[in-house]
Protein backbone atom coordinates (compact mmCIF):
# COMPACT_ATOMS: atom_id res chain seq x y z
CA UNK A 1 0.00 0.00 0.00
CA UNK A 2 1.27 3.45 -0.98
CA UNK A 3 1.19 6.14 1.68
CA UNK A 4 2.72 9.54 2.36
CA UNK A 5 3.64 11.70 5.31
CA UNK A 6 4.48 15.39 5.56
CA UNK A 7 8.19 16.04 6.12
CA UNK A 8 9.39 18.13 9.04
CA UNK A 9 10.58 21.62 8.04
CA UNK A 10 14.14 20.89 9.18
CA UNK A 11 14.30 17.84 6.87
CA UNK A 12 13.07 19.91 3.94
CA UNK A 13 15.73 22.54 4.68
CA UNK A 14 18.50 19.91 4.84
CA UNK A 15 17.36 18.53 1.49
CA UNK A 16 17.21 22.04 0.01
CA UNK A 17 20.84 22.64 1.07
CA UNK A 18 21.87 19.29 -0.42
CA UNK A 19 20.16 20.11 -3.73
CA UNK A 20 21.80 23.54 -3.76
CA UNK A 21 25.23 21.94 -3.21
CA UNK A 22 24.60 19.32 -5.92
CA UNK A 23 23.58 22.02 -8.42
CA UNK A 24 26.91 23.77 -7.89
CA UNK A 25 28.88 20.65 -8.88
CA UNK A 26 29.67 21.22 -12.53
CA UNK A 27 32.45 20.91 -15.01
CA UNK A 28 34.13 23.77 -16.81
CA UNK A 29 31.80 23.48 -19.83
CA UNK A 30 28.58 22.81 -17.93
CA UNK A 31 25.81 25.36 -17.68
CA UNK A 32 24.68 26.49 -14.25
CA UNK A 33 21.87 24.32 -12.89
CA UNK A 34 18.91 25.43 -10.82
CA UNK A 35 18.68 23.59 -7.50
CA UNK A 36 15.70 21.28 -7.17
CA UNK A 37 12.96 22.04 -4.70
CA UNK A 38 12.45 19.22 -2.16
CA UNK A 39 9.14 17.40 -2.19
CA UNK A 40 7.34 18.20 1.10
CA UNK A 41 6.26 14.57 1.61
CA UNK A 42 7.90 11.23 2.24
CA UNK A 43 6.43 8.51 0.02
CA UNK A 44 6.50 4.86 1.00
CA UNK A 45 5.05 1.45 0.23
CA UNK A 46 4.03 -1.04 2.90
CA UNK A 47 3.66 -4.70 1.98
CA UNK A 48 3.52 -8.09 3.59
CA UNK A 49 5.33 -11.28 2.61
CA UNK A 50 6.33 -14.55 4.27
CA UNK A 51 8.85 -12.69 6.45
CA UNK A 52 6.26 -10.21 7.73
CA UNK A 53 5.37 -6.58 7.18
CA UNK A 54 7.81 -4.23 5.44
CA UNK A 55 7.86 -0.51 4.69
CA UNK A 56 10.05 0.76 1.88
CA UNK A 57 10.62 4.47 1.26
CA UNK A 58 10.09 5.50 -2.33
CA UNK A 59 12.88 7.90 -3.21
CA UNK A 60 12.93 7.73 -7.00
CA UNK A 61 12.78 10.84 -9.13
CA UNK A 62 9.75 9.60 -11.06
CA UNK A 63 7.53 9.65 -7.97
CA UNK A 64 8.73 13.13 -7.07
CA UNK A 65 8.15 14.32 -10.64
CA UNK A 66 4.64 12.84 -10.52
CA UNK A 67 3.91 14.82 -7.37
CA UNK A 68 5.18 18.14 -8.81
CA UNK A 69 3.36 17.70 -12.12
CA UNK A 70 0.07 16.70 -10.54
CA UNK A 71 0.33 19.36 -7.86
CA UNK A 72 0.57 21.97 -10.61
CA UNK A 73 -2.50 20.48 -12.33
CA UNK A 74 -4.70 19.45 -9.39
CA UNK A 75 -3.38 21.17 -6.28
CA UNK A 76 -1.49 19.50 -3.47
CA UNK A 77 -4.35 17.43 -2.05
CA UNK A 78 -5.51 16.44 -5.52
CA UNK A 79 -2.01 15.26 -6.42
CA UNK A 80 -1.75 13.13 -3.28
CA UNK A 81 -5.18 11.60 -3.86
CA UNK A 82 -4.36 10.77 -7.48
CA UNK A 83 -1.01 9.25 -6.50
CA UNK A 84 -2.70 7.03 -3.90
CA UNK A 85 -5.31 5.96 -6.45
CA UNK A 86 -2.65 5.23 -9.08
CA UNK A 87 -0.43 3.12 -6.83
CA UNK A 88 -3.07 1.50 -4.62
CA UNK A 89 -5.85 0.88 -7.13
CA UNK A 90 -4.90 1.41 -10.79
CA UNK A 91 -1.57 -0.45 -10.70
CA UNK A 92 -3.07 -3.23 -8.55
CA UNK A 93 -5.64 -3.97 -11.26
CA UNK A 94 -3.11 -4.08 -14.10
Amino acid sequence: MFHFRKKKPEIIELEREGYKFAAQQKGIWDEELKALDPVPYTFAFTYRDAAGKHTMKCMDWETNAMFWLWRKRYGEQGALERMAQTFNEDYAHK
